[in-house]
């Protein structure tokens, strides 16, 4: 199951730890959309989830309680691979921006565009102020910010997720929903993205605050 960590990144060296602790994505909000320079911070979550995540693969080395002389090194230069490689892990680190209109004011679509041109992944749309049509022309808005940042930058689209609202998610042609306590479980998602027409398979993400909600939402 991947596990994605939404809460306590407020810079990019926060979002390697995450990774590093072995993390499959690392959501945010606050940290790009308050930056001084939102989209040089974009960039930096992006490296940042890059290298914790390579370096949660690459498996560190022991920890210790005090320093020691490490020249030379005792043993081979190329160590046994760690137990770490054969870990499922997804294709690529995940850099997801949620668009929280409550906490933060501004151009959301405007941010957005620059936020996906500097490297974020995935756009998830929070808003429980908007009724449905409102938040389903959002989400438009948001996709097509979306769309024009990844053609800037080049190689995958980014993925537009709505929170909750399959309803919304559907109208709106988002590629995914991320679902809370008070929405609809993950099999009755996948089976009115399915039926309904949703855009290809749909990313259906759920929130999960204990290793059991993590087990009972697999």
């Amino acid at each position: 199951v991947p596990v994605i960590v939404d809460a306590g990144v407020g810079t990019a060296s926060d979002a390697a730890v995450a990774m590093e602790l072995g993390a499959t994505a690392v959501l945010m909000n606050t940290a790009i959309a308050q930056a001084k320079e939102p989209e040089r911070m974009a960039h930096a979550m992006r490296l940042a989830v890059a290298a914790g995540r390579l370096a949660y693969e690459s498996g560190r080395m022991q920890r210790r309680l005090y320093a020691s002389a490490s020249s030379p090194l005792d043993g081979l230069a190329i160590r046994r691979r760690s137990s770490h490689s054969s870990r499922a892990t997804a294709p690529r680190p995940i850099l997801c921006l949620v668009t929280d209109r409550a906490a933060t004011r501004g151009d959301w679509p405007a941010l957005v565009r620059r936020a996906v041109a500097a490297g974020v992944d995935w756009v998830q749309v929070r808003d429980r102020s908007l009724p449905a049509g409102a938040l389903a022309r959002f989400v438009e808005e948001i996709r097509e910010a979306a769309r024009q940042g990844s053609q800037a930058r080049g190689g995958e689209p980014a993925r537009v997720l709505v929170n909750r609202r399959v309803d919304v998610a559907l109208a709106a042609r988002a590629h995914g929903v991320h679902l809370g306590f008070d929405a609809v479980g993950p099999g009755e998602a996948r089976r009115l993205w399915r039926e309904l027409g949703g855009p290809g398979a749909g990313t259906i993400g759920v929130a999960a605050h204990a290793p059991e909600e993590v087990a009972a939402a697999a």
